[in-house]
């Protein structure tokens, strides 16, 4: 499998290769190793990480980022959870050894947020020889929190989290929806339609 996976990659250059085991606790291993390679082989102005199960909004999106001001050059933004306590058991434990704190700062929710390319290089740059928890929106918090340059930025109705089927029809009031079972996407996409192609034509252009 390793090999066939190399040949791909040589072949249409749509894969990323990093040495690790692709689990759950090494969710944040894996974006951190995602932002390195935008950070060095993309020129853009900002970077979004979305789950596989959250539908994205792309007007509501794109005309957030188009509002930005010009001096917002380290921001990591999103629907910001404050005062967050620290789990010491269950799926997403931090044992004392991890983080002795009992709060984590404030960070952005981890099934959709963005950053500007100015806050990707500054939480690398805190990552260097720094010990990582396994919680991947918490200890971008924390690595922001250790740069002294990147703010976070509460958006208002970024991410909705539906109770019930059909509240997956409110999508177009929100940036974001999660999660969303598979087998919804395509009736979303259709719902946005609408909204969604102009800017899917304006991002591929």
């Amino acid at each position: 499998m390793v090999k066939e996976i190399n040949v791909e990659a040589a072949m249409f250059k749509d894969l990323v290769l990093f040495n690790f085991q692709d689990t759950y606790r090494n969710l944040t291993v894996k974006t951190l190793c995602g932002l390195q390679f935008v950070n060095v082989a993309y020129d853009t102005k900002y970077v979004f990480k979305i789950d596989d199960n959250a539908f994205p909004n792309l007007k509501q999106v794109f005309s957030f980022v188009s509002s930005l001001k010009t001096n917002s050059s380290n921001v990591l933004f999103g629907r910001v959870r404050v005062n967050a306590h620290v789990h010491r058991s269950g799926n997403v434990a931090v044992s004392k050894d991890e983080y002795p704190q009992n709060i984590y700062p404030d960070y952005c929710y981890g099934s959709f947020y963005g950053l500007t390319k100015g806050a990707v290089k500054a939480l690398l740059a805190a990552n260097i020889n720094f010990p990582l928890i396994p919680i991947e929106d918490a200890a971008l918090g924390i690595l922001a929190q250790k740069s002294g340059q990147v703010k976070m930025m509460h958006v208002a109705q970024w991410l909705f989290h539906p109770a019930k089927k059909k509240d997956l029809e409110r999508c177009t009031q929100y940036f974001a929806i999660h999660p969303v079972p598979t087998a919804s996407m395509v009736s979303l996409w259709n719902m946005c339609g609408k909204v969604q192609r102009p800017v899917q034509k304006l991002l591929t252009n």
